[in-house]
């Protein structure tokens, strides 16, 4: 279950929830031998891609048309990710910090059923569960 300040919708498929590091290459001298020490560089939030299929719910619609409007500052929103278990139980959670959805596409499936796709950007991600 995705929630944000703007509204509530359950989507069946995530991919790309986590985070990384840029990795920075740095030569240095140890007993006469040059090797590469490896270090953090800066912290990235993977962009989230949430499926499900087609309803005739607008609100993931609506919360995409204030990014195309322009209107960044409220389409970005705190909002709490829920993975839920077969029995609707909560299983883990995540707060995602200033979210916006940079895409929306509809997507057939094979067996003919169409899938809307949004794809979220975050500027901050916290298992809070």
């Amino acid at each position: 279950m995705f929630e944000a300040g703007l509204f509530s919708a359950f989507f069946s498929e995530l991919e790309d929830l986590g985070t990384q590091n840029e990795i920075i290459e740095q030569k240095i001298l140890v007993e006469g031998q040059e090797i590469i020490r490896k270090l953090p560089g800066s912290l990235e939030y993977y962009n989230l891609i949430l499926r499900r299929g087609l309803t005739s719910n607008m609100d993931v619609y609506d919360w995409r048309k204030l990014v195309e409007d322009g209107d960044i500052n409220s389409a970005r929103v705190d909002a709490v990710l829920t993975m839920l278990d077969q029995e609707s139980s909560p299983v883990a959670s995540w707060d995602l910090v200033s979210c916006w959805p940079s895409a929306l596409e509809l997507i057939p499936s094979s067996d003919g059923i169409i899938l809307e796709q949004v794809t979220v950007v975050m500027e901050g991600l916290v298992r809070t569960s």
